[in-house]
């Protein structure tokens, strides 16, 4: 019993770590800045004004978020969907250079302890939670593009906010 109390109380402060998702919200903003070919300097914002940077490898850049919802009781109790961001990686386009070139890939979180998420999948959900749904986008990486990430009902969206972000999505269609 103590055992399972002292569990319970490290997956709740795990899923503290999620926030609540409403309507579509901006989540961050990228930037970036080229330091070589197919090697970037990314710049991530996110809306508690933090900024995080990575040197990404690649041609794109990808974000991936957790998303968690509510299931029976909790779900009636209006609980709303909750996220967090996972990760940022570069991406490359071609199969040769994604089989050949380095990998970058970085987590938002340094998970040490409990992973709430992991362990929900496991027992699948106890009936109260599902943590099966996950999202990302990707995006070319240009100098001085900047990009606004959102989480909508569909998943994560991407949108190029200024000029050499809007100029790299025309040349990546």
């Amino acid at each position: 019993m103590v055992l399972g109390a002292v569990f319970g109380f490290f997956a709740l402060f795990d899923l503290s770590s999620y926030r609540a998702l409403n309507m579509e919200q901006n989540l961050a903003t990228v930037s970036f800045e080229q330091l070589s070919k197919q090697r970037f300097k990314a710049m991530v914002s996110v809306s508690n004004d933090e900024t995080w940077e990575y040197e990404l490898a690649g041609d794109m850049w990808q974000m991936d978020v957790r998303i968690i919802t509510w299931k029976g009781p909790l779900a009636v109790m209006g609980m709303l969907p909750a996220y967090r961001l996972d990760r940022l990686s570069g991406r490359y386009l071609t199969v040769e250079d994604e089989n050949d070139n380095e990998r970058t890939a970085y987590s938002f979180h340094d998970q040490k302890g409990l992973d709430a998420w992991a362990m929900m999948q496991k027992v699948g959900g106890l009936g109260l939670i599902d943590a099966s749904y996950g999202s990302a986008t990707y995006m070319p990486m240009r100098h001085g593009a900047l990009y606004a990430v959102g989480l909508a009902a569909k998943g994560l969206v991407a949108r190029p906010i200024n000029e050499p972000a809007k100029e790299a999505l025309q040349q990546w269609k």
